[in-house]
């Protein structure tokens, strides 16, 4: 019996020595992986480079070298397209990969846009300083015509535009003499001038008609500065007596006057240059920037850009807290997206005047904002737009 058990012992150790190896070889073979291929979404960067059959575009950053091959489609304004007749370097694309494995292989689909005008010339920075008032002088404002500079070349000067705005109601005139009353340097609006002199009402003619009634006067103007010119003496002999006796009415143009000062520096190529406080590139501050702050060397280059929002108009995203993510608009359409804090402080109003809180405000409305460098370029002013 002894001898029995122990063959048994002997032969299940035999089993178990025998099946371990062949346990052991089947976990360690590996499996065949599958080939996975599979066409991107649509994605966005910049062409830097390009040939009949490669493109090189940038994307967050970096380059990367895509093959063309008789499976891409080339979009231009909605038609097929040949590369080489409408790429250009720093054009935005839209395009599809497909993938192996997840490593690109060619282009699929490449969508490039129309180009805009091409230049050539110097290049420096042009400081604009745009100042807007309103004002009802009939004399614009005088014009620095465009300059050139003569160690740079580049142009200084200054534009003026004016518009038209809504006429207003006006009664003021200054005694020059009995005979002369002076509106000053105004425009009346034709058809408006209203004169009477002691209750009744006197007669316009024209400048150049001859005088044929004491009720009669002219307008006339000489430069830029209208006068009321009577026949018949005028019964008053200083202004507190033209005050009483006379009354005088009339519509008078207004004008907004847009002045651009503008003055061109060198940029330094050390130039340091910031966007709300924050280090950022040349390119990233000029494009995202609506106002900037320079500091120029004594050889008249630009070593110091401070750009930041003023009189930024963007859309809200979401608001939490004091923190508005904002879509900012540059040209009338949408643009980046940026993150703001609103001061405590903040003046926040509508377009008829009316004073808002910042609980108020709602994503999809459309304001303009100001931040300010001396509170940390935190948002002081926004205006809800229509």
């Amino acid at each position: 019996m002894k001898k029995l058990l122990t063959s048994l012992l002997m032969l299940v150790l035999a089993v178990c020595f025998v099946a371990y190896p062949i346990v052991g070889a089947a976990s360690t073979k590996k499996k065949v992986q599958p080939v996975k291929e599979v066409e991107s979404g649509l994605k966005n960067g910049v062409i830097v480079d390009f040939g009949a059959n490669y493109v090189v575009i940038k994307e967050a950053g970096k380059n990367q070298k895509y093959v063309l091959n008789n499976k891409t489609k080339i979009y231009y304004l909605g038609n097929l397209a040949d590369i080489m007749e409408i790429a250009k370097k720093g054009l935005k694309v839209s395009f599809k990969v497909w993938l192996k494995n997840n490593i690109p292989q060619y282009l699929t689909y490449l969508e490039i846009p129309a180009a805009g005008l091409e230049g050539q010339g110097i290049i420096g920075m042009s400081l604009i300083d745009l100042r807007t008032n309103v004002s009802d002088d009939s004399v614009p404002p005088s014009l620095a015509a465009p300059a050139l500079d003569d160690r740079t070349q580049l142009v200084n000067g200054n534009i003026v535009k004016t518009t038209d705005l809504n006429p207003e109601v006006d009664n003021q005139f200054q005694f020059v003499n009995n005979k002369t009353l002076r509106l000053g340097r105004i425009s009346v609006v034709p058809g408006t001038l209203t004169v009477k002199v002691e209750g009744k009402e006197y007669k316009l003619i024209e400048a150049n008609a001859e005088f044929t009634a004491d009720d009669q006067f002219k307008m006339t103007v000489k430069d830029g500065v209208t006068d009321l010119v009577f026949k018949a003496e005028l019964p008053a002999k200083n202004q507190a007596e033209a005050d009483e006796k006379v009354q005088v009415t009339y519509q008078k143009k207004i004008y907004e006057i847009k002045t651009a000062e503008i003055n061109s520096f060198p940029i330094h190529e050390d130039v340091y240059v910031e966007l709300n406080g924050k280090e950022v590139s040349l390119a990233k501050a000029l494009y995202r920037g609506t106002y900037f702050y320079t500091l120029a060397n004594d050889n008249g280059e630009i070593v110091y850009i401070n750009a930041f929002y003023k009189d930024a108009e963007a859309v809200i995203k979401s608001i939490k807290g004091n923190n508005i993510e904002l879509t900012i608009i540059k040209y009338g359409k949408p643009a980046f997206v940026d993150t703001v804090t609103v001061e405590d402080w903040a003046t926040i109003t509508d377009q008829e005047g009316n004073t808002l809180e910042l609980k108020a405000l709602r994503a999809g409305d459309k304001i303009r904002f100001s931040v300010d460098p001396d509170s940390g370029y935190k948002v002081v002013e926004i205006l809800k737009l229509k």
